[in-house]
């Protein structure tokens, strides 16, 4: 019989709730992957702009491109200068 075996319970934060808020996860400056998207607000080679509920996410940069992962999941990718939120 192993002394040191017991019952361990792991108290862990909840995560975000993906319909609530955006989920961003970034790679260097080169790609951002954002969950929880509502739509492509803007998109040119210098600058993407994607709404997410009442937040506004814009990548700028050179060779800015976009693809869609899933319905609500979209990557940017290219180099970043500035990424900015504001507010819808």
């Amino acid at each position: 019989m192993n002394k040191y075996k017991e019952n361990i319970k792991l108290h862990m934060p909840a995560l975000p709730n993906p319909h609530l808020e955006p989920i961003i996860e970034l790679t260097s400056n080169r790609e951002a992957i954002i969950e929880g998207c509502s739509g492509i607000v803007e998109y040119n080679d210098g600058k993407a702009a994607v709404s997410c509920k009442s937040l506004l996410i814009a990548f700028e940069g050179t060779d800015i491109s976009l693809k869609t992962l899933s319905g609500d999941c979209v990557s940017v990718t290219g180099t970043f200068s500035a990424i900015s939120f504001s507010s819808l």
